[in-house]
């Protein structure tokens, strides 16, 4: 009766044949030389050789970091007592502001002077982040100064004291947020470099009640020591290493191009000089050269784009889901999209569209093992995108208020559903943003992101970096 039992029901108790081509997995560590870098005030350069790496490893970039020990150093008596990467206001939930405010440019450099990757502004593009990760991943950042959640609530350290950090890589690049294994050849004797930014613009001064906002000290510097990279490795088997080691191998990985752009007028065109294929989306931060909340990088509002949307009035009364700008991408002769942005929630759904890539928004995840997660809900709702705020006249509510994530992002996919569908741009298919209606245009400053395709290419005599 057993028999049958399991023969109806398809059941084996057979033991299962597992094939891994991994010898071993183990954590290596790589001390900078030097490891320790006192009052550091913004522009100092961090590099870290990756000596030692041996050819039958493979790296898993998503486990892999830095640690360090962050001091900020204030003169004796001054009222800066303790930090915060941003604000303790609920109106910042969504800048994502961490550690990586202290660095404004991360470099990787292969051992025969190819640039991996170049990542600029790195401190203000975590704000885009917050539309990838879910609010569980949001609440893991809290580690190295994330605000935890929806929860207003952020970490505080003291001044003039060591506090340890553990960053994981892939905040710094998406080189380093693969599912894929890293061959170690790509990364023997390469040097990874991290510029320091300025830590009057990188972090939020706080009394000692732990909330007052206060000015920052003359003199206030940063140092770090013990630093340290922190790779996770795999060894193959010999026999596997070898057949691998003889061949030409190709590793495909996305960049980011990073730039900043002052305008000049209400209405502009704006071009990205890239030659790159595989463009994947641009999208586009405000950030206001003078925030009255001191926060280091949170954007501007929605009202804070169009004089007029501050406060409504009965003659010039703005549409709660109005945008006082339009957008508009081109390629050559294509435009993306292909009608102008002019509304917040067009905004909006093409931001989400752009950075999450939902192509599957209301059936079963396509991909098991999740790769690619198609269903990734983010932490920047349309509530924390765009709201209305009360006012003591309930006639005139102050319109276009967020959470400090606003971020206009456009699709450059041909395809939804299929990915790498990207498009290409060289010296006469230039990448223009149109920009209309930027009537506070004097008080912002415009940042840009481009998401793109590089693929380095490996034999046993050299590394080519190709974009």
């Amino acid at each position: 009766m057993s028999s049958e039992l399991l023969a109806l029901n398809y059941i084996s108790y057979d033991t299962p044949e597992v094939l891994c081509a991994a010898k071993a997995t183990k954590k290596t560590q790589i001390a900078a030389d030097p490891n320790r870098y006192d009052e550091c005030v913004g522009g100092e350069a961090i590099p870290i050789v990756m000596h030692k790496l041996p050819d039958c490893c493979y790296i898993d970039g998503s486990k892999s970091s830095i640690s360090l020990k962050l001091r900020v150093n204030v003169p004796e008596g001054s009222q800066m007592f303790c930090y915060a990467f941003d604000t303790l206001s609920a109106n910042e939930n969504n800048t994502g502001a961490t550690i990586i405010n202290l660095f404004s440019q991360v470099v990787h450099e292969t051992n025969n002077s190819q640039i991996l990757y170049r990542e600029n502004f790195i401190n203000q593009m975590q704000t885009i982040r917050e539309y990838r990760i879910s609010k569980e991943r949001k609440g893991f950042l809290s580690c190295v100064g994330g605000k935890i959640g929806d929860v207003n609530n952020r970490q505080l350290y003291g001044c003039n004291r060591d506090t340890s950090f553990n960053i994981p890589l892939y905040l710094i690049a998406p080189f380093w947020n693969t599912a894929q294994l890293i061959p170690s050849r790509l990364l023997h004797e390469s040097i990874l470099t991290l510029i320091v930014n300025n830590p009057r613009l990188s972090l939020y001064a706080i009394a000692s009640n732990g909330v007052t906002n206060v000015p920052f000290p003359d003199g206030m510097t940063v140092s770090f020591s013990n630093i340290a990279l922190n790779l996770y490795q795999s060894e193959l088997y010999n026999g596997i290493n070898s057949a691998i080691k003889s061949s030409e191998l190709h590793f495909p990985y996305y960049c980011y191009n990073n730039d900043i752009y002052f305008p000049n007028s209400p209405s502009f065109t704006y071009n990205i000089n890239l030659a790159c294929s595989k463009l994947s989306y641009v999208a586009l931060k405000f950030v206001k050269k003078v925030e009255a909340t001191n926060s280091p990088i949170r954007c501007a509002n929605v009202r804070d784009l169009g004089a007029y949307m501050n406060v409504g009035t009965e003659t010039n009364a703005m549409d709660t889901n109005g945008l006082a700008i339009t957008i508009v991408a081109r390629v050559g002769g294509m435009v993306f999209p292909t009608y102008p942005i002019t509304t917040s929630v067009d905004a909006y759904i093409h931001t989400v569209e752009a950075i999450n890539q939902i192509s599957y928004n209301n059936t079963e995840m396509p991909d098991p093992m999740k790769c690619q997660n198609k269903l990734m809900a983010g932490n920047v709702g349309y509530r924390d995108y765009n709201f209305t705020k009360k006012t003591s006249d309930p006639d005139r509510p102050i319109n276009g208020t967020s959470n400090g994530g606003v971020i206009f992002a456009i699709n450059l996919e041909k395809s939804n559903i299929v990915g790498l569908s990207g498009i290409s741009t060289n010296g006469g298919r230039v990448l223009t943003i149109e920009i209309n209606g930027l009537s506070n245009f004097a008080d912002l400053i415009l940042y840009s992101q481009v998401k793109y395709m590089s693929i380095a290419t490996m034999n046993e005599n050299n590394i080519i970096v190709s974009k």
